[in-house]
């Protein structure tokens, strides 16, 4: 079953995501044990796309 929130940890990702208009923050925080920064989006189908287009991104810089 897929969970309805998406925890996202990685700086880069979040920027891509709210640029794009694949998401929007919730919320964001602190982990408790890590003190690591996170961000909270709802996990829909529009923000599944972003990711996708974020990795394949990332792929396609890697080639160079």
């Amino acid at each position: 079953m897929k969970s309805k929130y998406f925890f996202c940890y990685d700086p880069r990702l979040k920027r891509f995501l709210i640029a794009n208009n694949h998401g929007r923050i919730i919320t964001h925080a602190l982990h408790n044990k890590t003190k690591r920064p996170f961000w909270l989006f709802e996990n829909d189908d529009n923000l599944d796309n972003g990711i996708k287009k974020y990795r394949e991104y990332i792929e396609q810089s890697k080639v160079i």
